[in-house]
């Protein structure tokens, strides 16, 4: 078991070493020290990237709820980044997204009301990211606070409201936000997600190995 262990960190760390560098992992230097030091020192190995398990644990986290929502991981990490920075969490923006493509699929007038349309210029439904971008920007340019408290509650559920700090940026605001995002490295694309996956799967692998000794 613990050779078993020892083999998964091995692995775990070239993992970061040889793609830390593509996926902007600021201790892949420190990975390749893991390696140079050989598995003699491997519980110090293992507890430097138990660090670096906590930090991929967030992108991998974004894999996950990328797959279930249908949404890009890209966009996705864009979605967590002004959440945070709006003090709300990523679940209201993720349920949020659900209750606008669950209504596009009942064909709800509530959206009709609001001058929104279902369909892109290609006659097709939008994706609930767009009509959620969509609703946000009608929101955005609604006169009063009460106008646009009962747009957003009737669009978005009785959690509407709670949504006001970011449904207020608009699509022009949230454009923004995403440039930001990428300016300060809160960008994750797919590929950094499946990397960060993969790492999980490995210390997982290493911890069920190494807790067995």
């Amino acid at each position: 078991k613990l050779s078993s262990g020892l083999k998964h960190i091995k692995k775990s760390a070239g993992i970061v070493a040889k793609q830390g560098s593509k996926i902007n992992f600021s201790w892949g230097g420190a990975a390749k020290m893991v390696l140079k030091v050989g598995l003699a020192v491997a519980a110090a190995g293992y507890a430097l990237l138990k660090f670096v398990d906590v930090n991929t644990r967030a992108s991998h986290e974004l894999s996950l709820t990328s797959q279930k929502l249908g949404i890009a991981v890209k966009e996705l990490s864009v979605l967590k980044f002004i959440a945070g920075q709006s003090n709300v969490q990523l679940i209201q923006l993720t349920n949020a997204i659900k209750t606008v493509s669950e209504k596009a699929v009942a064909n709800s007038s509530d959206f009709k009301r609001w001058g929104i349309s279902l369909r892109d210029v290609n006659k097709k439904t939008k994706s609930g990211l767009r009509l959620f971008k969509d609703a946000a920007k009608v929101v955005s340019e609604l006169g009063s606070s009460s106008l646009k408290a009962a747009a957003a509650n009737q669009l978005f559920g009785e959690s509407g409201v709670q949504l006001m700090p970011v449904l207020e940026m608009g699509t022009e605001g949230m454009e923004k936000m995403a440039i930001k995002a990428k300016h300060v490295g809160a960008v994750v694309d797919q590929w950094s997600a499946d990397m960060a996956s993969t790492f999980q799967v490995e210390m997982k692998n290493a911890s069920t190995a190494i807790g067995g000794v």
